[in-house]
């Protein structure tokens, strides 16, 4: 294949370095200036405009995604669920005796009348009360016995306990009430 390229088309053919330094020394031509400017203008404007509705489906998606808010409180049928296992797994760590004790101790109905002692009966501030009196007017019941010479009989400090539980309750009371009237 012996062909010869003609003058013409040897112009017409230049190397893509050649090219490259033709068109960095030529200046540009007003026409391609304005043309690409505008090109441009309009790429701008469709990027800036894709940027926006991708921004958009982002945050959207980033809150359809968000789950819905749950209760982070524990229900009394979730608070039951956990003492029912924590009670299964602590009862197989006892012993035979021990853990009959402690599924008679914590068997509902027992535990029912325990609460309900411990919110009227076992009142902190009336056993204080109560040990307190009874103990202050045991001593001075048996010194004042002792100096004019009669026998007390032994209900005495159960009858001063009795009395000193309901005087710390009826003081308890008195205390809260003043704090409540303080705190407004």
């Amino acid at each position: 294949m012996s062909e010869k390229l003609t003058n013409n088309e040897s112009a017409r053919y230049q190397a893509p370095e050649e090219q490259h330094r033709a068109a960095e020394q030529s200046p540009p031509s007003q026409e391609t200036t304005t043309g690409h400017q505008e090109k441009l203008g309009e790429l701008r404007k469709a990027i800036e405009h894709q940027a926006d509705t991708v921004e958009k489906a982002a945050s959207n998606q980033h809150e359809s995604e968000k789950p819905a808010p749950s209760p982070h409180h524990a229900t009394k049928q979730i608070k039951q669920q956990k003492f029912n296992e924590i009670m299964m797994i602590t009862q197989k760590h006892l012993k035979y005796p021990s853990r009959q004790f402690s599924k008679l101790i914590h068997n509902k109905n027992v535990e029912a009348i325990s609460e309900v002692g411990a919110a009227t009966i076992a009142r902190p501030s009336g056993i204080l009360g109560g040990s307190i009196i009874a103990i202050a007017g045991s001593i001075a019941i048996l010194m004042i016995a002792r100096q004019v010479g009669f026998r007390v009989p032994s209900s005495v400090f159960v009858t001063l306990f009795i009395i000193g539980f309901f005087v710390g309750i009826f003081m308890d009371a008195i205390i809260r009430a003043v704090k409540k009237i303080i705190k407004r």
